[in-house]
């Protein structure tokens, strides 16, 4: 299980051991930490053996395991070097043999959807891409082509203000034509199934998708069809799509319990500080990075307290910036590392993306056992820091609703 060391202070959770010895038979590359540890969640609360790998392009060899998802670190990068990463990866897995091959995307379309698209179009150039962009339970929906957030168009949300990757175009066909050349096709509901056997290969086909019966229906007709596909989707459609599959499995959902927990928000979406604003409400103590980073020891001194008297704290991004984006997360990185030393928290709840990963590489963490999700959009896992077994809650920064801290208080309260 969790143990082996990888001479940094973290370690592997060596969730190879722990899953099933079958060949490799279903990969998945999310471009970011909370996108891959979602991703994994859906394939085990639909009962498929599962592991994260948090390094961009892990050995695809190494076995041990019957789904694979990879953090691909791409969402930042530039659109060529995200296609070419894309490309490699997809190059890699046809040769392995790999017969399911699913493309996770954020839910607002943000990071390099189209520049993906094509590297993996190129390295299967047979296949069809489908791509089923909704998401209902978090109130994404997707009609004509164009996505919406609980009701308004993409484009005139709060993520067209994502101060490191804005998403201002809800029209899912514009997007992906910014970096991918291939034809793309709308559609949705009966079509669905014809059009994926009559496009020509290297086409996109763009579902509608308003309800998860939609959802269900994409991925039926996925399965059903006699041709070469790479499956596209938000983590709330991986559990469908793997499904209907056939891919042998034997994981179950298993909630485990953490009685001290440190929260971790570096997000900047206004969703994340209400959901913040909402726990100190609820008498849950929080401390705010400072200017001055002179008080990062105080500040994890200050959380140790709090997690040994008050068992739940929050460490939250100042609302306003206090330096540049990486800054800031290597400075909360630091702090968590500091309280994992101490040993009195034994899980974390991380909100946002970029800082999952600062605070993960910062821990010497390589790869994560996915243990299902604990609420829609809040996958929960299991990895190792200096042979302790430890819980990480993770949460993409505009998911859940404002009193999800309490929610996942309650949920980790309960019994293993």
């Amino acid at each position: 299980m969790c143990g082996a060391s990888d001479g940094s202070g973290g370690e592997r959770c060596d969730a190879r051991s722990a899953v099933s010895s079958q060949s490799l038979k279903a990969l998945a590359l999310a471009d970011d930490t909370t996108g891959a540890l979602e991703v994994g969640a859906g394939f085990v609360q639909a009962g498929v053996d599962a592991l994260v790998a948090i390094q961009p392009e892990p050995d695809l060899t190494a076995g041990g395991t019957t789904a694979l998802v990879i953090d691909t670190r791409s969402r930042r990068l530039a659109p060529p070097q995200a296609y070419e990463r894309a490309l490699r990866l997809g190059q890699a897995a046809r040769r392995l043999g790999v017969k399911h091959l699913f493309k996770k995307t954020d839910s607002t379309l943000r990071g390099n959807v189209g520049a993906e698209f094509r590297g993996l179009l190129e390295s299967w150039p047979e296949a069809v891409l489908f791509y089923v962009p909704a998401y209902p339970r978090m109130g994404r929906t997707v009609v004509n082509g164009t996505l919406y957030v609980n009701g308004s168009r993409l484009g005139e949300t709060p993520f067209a203000d994502d101060p490191l990757n804005p998403s201002r175009e809800s029209y899912i066909p514009a997007v992906l034509a910014e970096d991918c050349a291939a034809s793309i096709t709308v559609a949705g509901g009966d079509r669905i199934a014809s059009l994926l056997g009559a496009l020509p290969a290297g086409s996109i086909l763009v579902c509608d998708g308003a309800s998860d019966e939609d959802l269900e229906r994409a991925a039926a007709a996925a399965a059903q069809a006699d041709r070469t596909l790479i499956v596209a989707g938000t983590g709330g459609f991986s559990s469908w799509w793997i499904r209907p599959l056939g891919v042998a499995g034997a994981a179950s959902m298993r909630v485990p319990s953490a009685e001290r927990c440190l929260v971790v928000n570096g997000s900047l979406h206004p969703r994340s500080a209400e959901q913040v604003r909402h726990a100190q409400e609820e008498a849950i103590p929080v401390r705010r990075l400072v200017a001055d980073r002179c008080e990062d020891d105080s500040a994890a001194r200050v959380l140790e307290s709090w997690l040994v008297r008050r068992r739940w704290c929050v460490l939250a991004a100042p609302e306003t910036r206090v330096g540049p984006p990486d800054a800031v997360g290597a400075r909360l990185a630091g702090i968590v590392r500091r309280v994992l030393e101490s040993g009195v928290a034994d899980g974390l709840v991380v909100f946002g993306g970029d800082t999952v990963l600062n605070i993960l590489d910062g821990s010497g963490v390589q790869d994560l056992q996915p243990l299902g999700e604990l609420l829609d959009g809040v996958p929960v896992s299991r990895f190792a820091f200096r042979g302790r077994p430890l819980v990480l809650v993770t949460k993409a920064g505009g998911f859940g609703p404002p009193d999800v801290i309490l929610e996942i208080q309650k949920r980790l309260g309960e019994v293993e």
